[in-house]
C-alpha cells in the first residue's frame, strides 16, 4: 500500500518536470528581467547615459543566459576611447588614456588626437555588481517562471563588443582623490545558479546567504590560441565566409566577438549589413565614415575613401536587396558543416551564433538580432554520419528579436 500511495506522487512529479515551455510567456518573463536587472544597475550608477545593454536568451537544456554589456569602452569606466588619426590611410593602435571620476573629458596622452567629450565616470566595480546580481537573483530570480527548475540562470558581464577596427584600447582609471584603480580594464566576470535553488529560497528551504553560497563565479578570461584553437579557426571561417567579396548579400562588419563560457559553450557575436546599409563606423558608397566630438564638442567628420572608382559606386547602389532568409538558411547550414570541425567541447555544451542587423523600415521580414544554437552532441551526429544536413539543420535552435 506504501508503493500504491507514492505511485501517483511520483506521476505528478514526472508530468510537472515534463511540461511544455510556454515560448511567448517565456520571451515576456526574459523582456521584464532584462528591464528589472537593467534598472538595479542604471539606479546603482547615479550617472546618466551609462550605455548597458542587457540582453536574455534561453537555450534549450541549460537555462537562461543573461549577458550585460557597456556599449562602448569599459564596464568599469564609462569612457570612450582617444583615437589618432595620421591625415592619411591609417590609425594608430593602442591608445592609453585617463579618466577622473567627474572629469568631462578623457585626455589621450598624445597631442595628435582628438580629445573625445564624456560623461562623468563612474566606477562599479565587479564587487558591486555582484551584490547587484545577488539581489536580482534573490529578490526576482522566481519570475522566470518558465524556467524548469533542473536548468540555470546565468549573468555574464563583459565589455562592449570590439571594434574591427580600433580593437581594445587600454583605460587607465583613477578615482576622486587621485588614486589609479587596479584592473579597471577588467573583462568581467560570469555567475551562474540553479533555478531550484532560486525556488528553494522563494519556498523558504534556504536563506539569503544560503543561495548566494550556491552561485558558483568565473572570471572572464581572453581565448588561449592553444587551448581554443578550433574555435579561434571557425571564428576565422566565419569571418572570412562574410567578407564583402564572398558574400552576395550580407557582410560581416568589424571582427565579431568570441566568448567561452564554462559549462555553456562558445558565443560568437558577429554584425552584418548590406552594401545599400552604412552608418557611423561602417560602410557607405565606397567610403568608411568615422564621427568623433571635437574639442568643442561639435562633431568632427572623418571619411577613409576605399578602392572604388564611380562605376564600382554605382553598381552597388544599383544592386537590390539581399533576400534574408536565403542568407539565413546559408548561415545556419555552415554552422553544422563548419561548427562540426569543432571537437574538445563537451557533448552537453553548445555554439551560439548572435547575428545582429542594422535598423531597416523597409525590411519586414528582417529582425534585428538572430541567435543560432547548436550542441555539440547534434555537430558530432552530423560530423560522424549519424544524421544529413538537412535533419541537423532542423534541430538547430533559431530565436529573434524584433
Amino acid at each position: 500500500m506504501k508503493y500504491l500511495a507514492i505511485l501517483p506522487l511520483l506521476l505528478i512529479t514526472a508530468v510537472l518536470w515534463s511540461q511544455p515551455i510556454d515560448n511567448k510567456r517565456m520571451k515576456r518573463d526574459i523582456e521584464v528581467a532584462e528591464n528589472i536587472l537593467l534598472a538595479l544597475i542604471e539606479d546603482a550608477s547615479t550617472t546618466s547615459h551609462q550605455g548597458f545593454r542587457v540582453e536574455g536568451t534561453y537555450l534549450e537544456s541549460y537555462g537562461l543566459l543573461f549577458t550585460v554589456q557597456r556599449k562602448f569602452g569599459l564596464l568599469s569606466v564609462g569612457v570612450a576611447p582617444a583615437v589618432i588619426w595620421d591625415g592619411n590611410r591609417a590609425i594608430s593602435g593602442r591608445v592609453e588614456s585617463r579618466a577622473r571620476g567627474e572629469a568631462r573629458t578623457t585626455q589621450p596622452r598624445r597631442g595628435t588626437g582628438y580629445t573625445i567629450k564624456a560623461d562623468s565616470a563612474q566606477v562599479m566595480n565587479n564587487e558591486e555588481l555582484r551584490e547587484l546580481s545577488e539581489t536580482f537573483l534573490a529578490d526576482y530570480g522566481y519570475l522566470l517562471t518558465q524556467l524548469p527548475d533542473n536548468e540555470k540562470i546565468c549573468i555574464k558581464y563583459s565589455e562592449g563588443q570590439k571594434n574591427g577596427l580600433f580593437g581594445a584600447t587600454n583605460i587607465l582609471a583613477y578615482t576622486m582623490d587621485g588614486q589609479q584603480i587596479e584592473n579597471a580594464s577588467s573583462p568581467g566576470f560570469t555567475m551562474t545558479v540553479s533555478k531550484k535553488a532560486v525556488e528553494d529560497h522563494r519556498t523558504g528551504k534556504i536563506d539569503r546567504n544560503a543561495l548566494i553560497s550556491r552561485i558558483e563565479y568565473t572570471e572572464n578570461k581572453a581565448s588561449n590560441s592553444e587551448e581554443d584553437r578550433e574555435l579561434v579557426l571557425l571564428n576565422s571561417i566565419f569571418q572570412r565566409a562574410y567578407q564583402r567579396d564572398l558574400s552576395d548579400g550580407f557582410f560581416m562588419r568589424g571582427g565579431g566577438n568570441m566568448e567561452r563560457i564554462p559549462g555553456l559553450g562558445v558565443i560568437f557575436s558577429y554584425r552584418f549589413a548590406t552594401k545599400h546599409e552604412g552608418d557611423r563606423f561602417f560602410f557607405n558608397n565606397g567610403e568608411f565614415k568615422f564621427y568623433f566630438p571635437n574639442n568643442e564638442g561639435e562633431k568632427a567628420d572623418v571619411l577613409r575613401r576605399l578602392e572604388l572608382d564611380e562605376e564600382d559606386v554605382a553598381d552597388e547602389e544599383a544592386q537590390e536587396e539581399p533576400d534574408f532568409e536565403e542568407f539565413l538558411e546559408d548561415f545556419k547550414a555552415n554552422v553544422v558543416e563548419y561548427g562540426s570541425t569543432v571537437r574538445k567541447l563537451n557533448g552537453d555544451e553548445v555554439l551560439s551564433f548572435e547575428l545582429s542587423f542594422p535598423s531597416c523600415d523597409d525590411c519586414d521580414d528582417r529582425p534585428e538580432q538572430v541567435k543560432i544554437t547548436a550542441k555539440q552532441s547534434l555537430l558530432e551526429r552530423y560530423r560522424t554520419g549519424g544524421i544529413d544536413l538537412d535533419e541537423a539543420i532542423g534541430q538547430l535552435q533559431v530565436s529573434y528579436r524584433e
